[in-house]
């Protein structure tokens, strides 16, 4: 119940499903498969599966491998077998999984920018249970109250973790906060760390069921999580990264949306990277969108966007530009945009 109703991540699942939520759901069986005697072997194998989900749970798992071969500490020849599964299933991903393009767009690290990466995560604790999961400032004041009660208690479970010398948890949690140092600092928020929040909401379980006032701390706390999915339920903007982390008026993007339905246009050209997504995901496909890096992470959409611009099909250009006085952006759609000006915007797909 902590985890459905913490307030970043309801949101988050609003807006992203697939990859990210799949490769923690792995990761969180793998750990309950290594945790068992019987079957850690499966849990370990695992671990490669869920980092081609995803890969900000890649340090997580190698804090997990970590764990699995600490407790199998005891016997050389369950711990050298236990690798060996780890570097066959490793392989096998390899083999079978690899994505057949390449050059896909991340936001990888490409140096190890230590002291950057540390000043950012720092910044991001205070904001790690708000409900926009890419935000860098505090909204209303109930956000910003249910924020601080939900980091209080996380503060005061951690506390209560090393009292009762539970490393396992503390040092699973270091791992998962690893992925500061996989992801560039500038592009750093919320969301690169959400391997981190299921164990948080265990934390908070096991801390509030040693307490006589349980049930209380449990309602206060669930209470909170409805409070924050009601309020953002009724609010009139959506979230994302980037130019959205202020925010995109619901009302502007049925109305763009409308705009492109009504010229029967489906193929776009988008200068923000999550719109690309909202518009694809909103049209159920039947519009694409592509956005300007040559790959991502599905290439073909690219391509059809290209065609059919080529095709001389109808396309548009869908951008956002900061509203003035406030720091939202609002969307602008572009019906035809001349062939030059996507060619300068746009490099072609790969």
């Amino acid at each position: 119940m902590l985890y459905a109703l913490c307030p970043a991540l309801w949101l988050f699942s609003l807006k992203v499903s697939g990859g990210h939520h799949v490769a923690v759901a792995v990761g969180l069986l793998a750990l309950w498969l290594v945790e068992d005697v019987r079957l850690r072997y499966a849990g370990i194998a695992l671990l490669p599966l869920a980092v081609y989900l995803h890969p900000i749970v890649a340090p997580y798992c190698g804090s997990l491998l970590l764990y699995g071969l600490y407790l199998e500490r005891r016997s050389w020849r369950r711990l050298v077998l236990s690798l060996g599964i780890f570097a066959l299933a490793c392989l096998v991903a390899w083999l079978i999984l690899r994505p057949d393009a390449e050059g896909v767009h991340h936001p990888e690290n490409q140096g190890f920018q230590l002291l950057d990466s540390v000043y950012v995560f720092m910044k991001m604790v205070p904001l790690l249970f708000i409900p926009n999961f890419n935000a860098t400032y505090y909204p209303g004041i109930i956000e910003s109250l249910i924020t601080f009660l939900w980091s209080g208690a996380t503060i005061a479970s951690l506390l209560h973790a090393v009292r009762r010398r539970t490393y396992h948890w503390i040092f699973l949690m270091l791992g998962c906060s690893g992925t500061i140092f996989i992801v560039r600092p500038e592009l750093l928020v919320q969301r690169h760390l959400l391997m981190l929040y299921p164990f948080i909401c265990v934390l908070l379980a096991i801390s509030l069921n040693t307490i006589n006032w349980r049930i209380i701390g449990l309602s206060i706390l669930l209470f909170s999580g409805t409070l924050i999915c009601a309020l953002e339920m009724q609010s009139p903007y959506i979230y994302g990264p980037g130019s959205q982390s202020y925010g995109v008026s619901r009302e502007e993007f049925r109305t763009m949306m409308n705009v492109l339905r009504d010229h029967k246009i489906r193929y776009v050209y988008c200068l923000d990277p999550m719109l690309q997504w909202n518009i694809i995901f909103s049209s159920r496909e039947k519009i694409i969108a592509r956005w300007r890096q040559p790959t991502d992470r599905v290439p073909h959409y690219l391509r059809e966007v290209d065609l059919a611009r080529m095709n001389g099909e109808r396309i548009a250009l869908v951008y956002s530009e900061p509203v003035s006085g406030e720091k939202r952006h609002a969307l602008k759609v572009l019906l035809q945009p001349d062939d030059a000006l996507i060619a300068e915007l746009f490099a072609p797909a790969l």
